[in-house]
């Protein structure tokens, strides 16, 4: 049939069949632009950009194993000039190939190729569609003449709207000759296909058919373009005004909510501003769609102009999927591992193994930038499996070497669980390296908990049925922490010490937050791993909450095998009983304040001799003291109350700097403190030691108040000097 057809009229006819994909291709630039995507029929990598890029993605992701030598030969850009000089009908190449759906089935897709002068196209230029052949063998026999004469009876209901490819014509000649500022608008209608189920076929066409007219209308008016590109998408070319522009949004809105019977769906607008006359209409019509498909999924904006910036991360992204396609087949990525370590014995437990990316410039590209585009395109499970293969092959070879290995913790993302069946792959690598399932552990983080709770439930218990370990990585930074915790089991919690980052103003309340977040996993008798330790001050906060293992540059940074495997091989650097619960834990006074102290004298004999000091300019102030803190000083109240101003001038001179340098760790140390030892006069002239510890609390305009612990250190310091001077110390 397509042989038959007049060449001068085959790609003008082509445009009014049933194609899945559309697009033209540039041989000799390496570019593709797409015409035309079925929507939630194939993935579609991008509108525009590199066609190799584009065939090597396809090829890898889409194409049936057994078709892919089909596919190469048919889609060789080098030998295709010559192939369609050669081919009979001249201009013309096809063949049949299988495609991989969204869906998870596979499509007989016939791929049909033109170019050529006798079709109105230079020898570079080369327009592809794709058919699918069980539809076109449906149509044949008939199944659907329902469908194909509600197509004919919109195409008769609408108005005189272009073609998508004369829209296009019109557009580029109408670019030469501007006046004023003109963009392009691509309109669609959001959840358009729900729309269509829940009113109906009929309902869905009479919405699109008034979407033509108040469109049309808008183009006459303001002696612009307007053209039906198929489904629910539309396309302008007008003068841009806002106003105009709003009242088209809601006039088609008002539209929506008269022939729908629920509430939801809305027009999307995508905007872009033709400032670039020598940028073709197609490319500039192409950001305009772009710009529509970001939005779709926004519950707050309909209508979006194009962002160059946005437009260009995208294309970074794209380039950044193209480099990793070529980058994991090479030695370009590798995975370190960073040791989890027993902080009561400082040996190592396990670690977490964690994807590089060098290139081959020495280019290193940070996991916070290839990670998150690899998760938004769906191609995360072709690094977490290589690099789940990878940790197996490498705990394999240390086996071999005669070398015991710890377990290590790979991370499996959301994608991974729902793209394929994570127990059963994890269980093929482990039967496969011959390793026992306790020594790879999986790290889910807790974002994926929310998103179908059921089947998340459903993995981690196959996992954990099949002997791998569990844990919940970034525990507290999701929404629904505690339901997770009641409905899903996991064998050990982490917590990224960011959680402990708090902004100004907000210490103490994180700190009260970290403090309960413990507390709960402990009466869960679930382990817990902190992240990201990178100070001692931060060591020591946390052991003194009773965290028995952490994870962080304080320790250890994350290093190549070679080197852990180095490390583990010292002997007395592994503790191989590994992360277990601590039963026998240390007491948290804060467990026991409320409810049981029942008065202020009780609470004051707890806490000893304490003081509030307010430290403001060059003075500071004792603010608040209680009756231990009096007998400590071993002064009447009447007296310490007038000394308690300017304190610093009743210190030994040489102690006054001293004392003011612990004030100032104290407030860089919020979790600590800080303290000091320093001799004091009394009002007689004698001199007594006094140890204190202090904790900054808060501002107090333009007061910093502190909290200070005090403990009396005259008759050790006095015995000290005695010895010394009896040359005994």
């Amino acid at each position: 049939m397509i042989a038959r057809a007049p060449k001068e009229n085959l790609i003008e006819r082509l445009t009014h069949t049933a194609f899945d994909e559309l697009m033209v291709f540039n041989l000799a630039e390496d570019s593709y632009e797409g015409r035309y995507h079925a929507d939630g029929k194939f993935f579609a990598p991008a509108l525009d950009g590199s066609f190799r890029h584009l065939l090597d993605y396809v090829s890898t992701h889409m194409v049936h194993p057994e078709d892919r030598e089909t596919h190469r030969l048919l889609m060789n850009t080098v030998t295709m000039r010559d192939r369609f000089a050669a081919a009979e009908p001249k201009g013309i190449l096809s063949d049949s190939i299988r495609y991989l759906g969204l869906e998870g089935n596979w499509h007989q897709m016939q791929h049909l190729l033109i170019s050529g002068p006798e079709y109105g196209t230079d020898e570079n230029t080369v327009w592809f569609y794709l058919y699918d052949e069980q539809e076109i063998r449906d149509r044949e026999e008939g199944q659907h003449k329902d469908a194909a004469a509600s197509a004919e009876r919109l195409r008769v209901m609408m108005p005189d709207l272009l073609t998508e490819s004369t829209f296009f014509a019109l557009a580029q000649e109408r670019m030469r000759r501007l006046s004023g500022q003109w963009c392009m608008l691509a309109v669609d209608v959001k959840h358009f296909k729900l729309f269509k189920e829940l009113n109906g076929q009929d309902t869905g066409d009479q919405l699109l058919v008034r979407f033509a007219e108040h469109i049309h209308d808008v183009a006459e008016i303001t002696g612009g373009l307007a053209c039906y590109r198929g489904q629910d998408d539309f396309g302008l070319m007008i003068p841009f005004d806002q106003n105009m522009i709003d009242r088209l949004f809601g006039t088609l809105h008002q539209t929506i909510d008269q022939l729908s019977g629920t509430s939801g769906f809305y027009p999307i607008f995508g905007i872009c501003m033709i400032y670039e006359t020598e940028t073709s209409a197609l490319e500039q019509f192409n950001r305009a769609a772009l710009t529509a498909e970001e939005i779709k999924d926004d519950l707050q904006y309909h209508v979006r102009v194009y962002d160059p910036d946005t437009h260009e991360r995208h294309v970074e992204e794209f380039r950044l999927l193209a480099d990793f396609r070529e980058a994991i087949g090479t030695d370009q990525i590798n995975f370190h591992l960073q040791p989890q370590v027993n902080v009561e014995n400082g040996k190592i437990v396990g670690a977490e193994s964690l994807a590089r990316w060098q290139k081959p410039d020495g280019t290193v590209v940070s996991p916070t930038v290839f990670v998150p585009v690899l998760e938004k395109y769906g191609l995360i499970t072709d690094l977490d499996s290589w690099l789940w293969e990878q940790v197996c092959i490498w705990q394999c070879n240390l086996i071999a070497k005669g070398i015991r290995p710890v377990p290590v913790s790979v991370n499996v993302s959301r994608i991974n669980i729902f793209a394929i069946d994570v127990p059963e792959r994890l269980t093929e690598l482990t039967d496969k390296y011959q390793l026992d399932t306790s020594l790879l552990e999986v790290e889910i983080t807790e974002s994926a908990y929310i998103e179908d709770e059921k089947r998340i439930q459903n993995t981690v218990a196959e996992l954990r049925r099949r002997g791998f370990r569990v844990l919940m990585d970034d525990f507290g930074s999701g929404y629904s922490s505690l339901n997770m915790l009641r409905s899903v089991s996991v064998d050990i919690i982490k917590l990224d010490a960011q959680f402990l980052r708090f902004s100004i103003g907000e210490e103490q309340k994180g700190i009260n937050i970290l403090e309960s977040i413990i507390s709960m996993t402990k009466s869960l008798s679930t382990p817990m791993i902190v992240e990201g330790v990178e100070t001692p001050a931060l060591v020591r906060y946390l052991k003194d909450l009773g965290v028995r293992y952490m994870q962080g540059f304080h320790y250890y940074r994350p290093m190549p095998p070679e080197q852990f495997e180095t490390l583990i091989s010292v002997p007395g650097t592994v503790d191989y009983s590994g992360i277990t619960l601590q039963r026998n834990e240390q007491l948290h006074i804060r467990e026991f304040l409320d409810g049981n102290i029942y008065s202020d004298a009780m609470l004051n004999n707890i806490l000893g001799p304490v003081a509030f000091y307010g430290w403001k300019e060059e003075n500071v102030d004792i603010i608040r003291f209680n009756a231990q803190f009096v007998r400590l000083i071993g002064l009447d109240a009447e007296i310490l109350e007038e000394r308690r101003y300017h304190i610093q001038h009743f210190f030994v001179k040489e102690d006054r700097e001293p004392f003011f340098s612990m004030l100032r760790d104290a407030l860089e140390d919020r979790i600590n403190g800080a303290e000091g030892l320093f001799r004091v006069y009394k009002p007689d002239g004698a001199v007594f030691w006094m140890q204190v510890h202090v904790y900054y609390l808060r501002d107090d305009g333009d007061t910093r108040i502190f909290y200070g612990a005090a403990k009396d250190m005259t008759e050790i310091m006095n015995l000290r000097d005695q010895m010394k001077h009896q040359g005994e110390i």
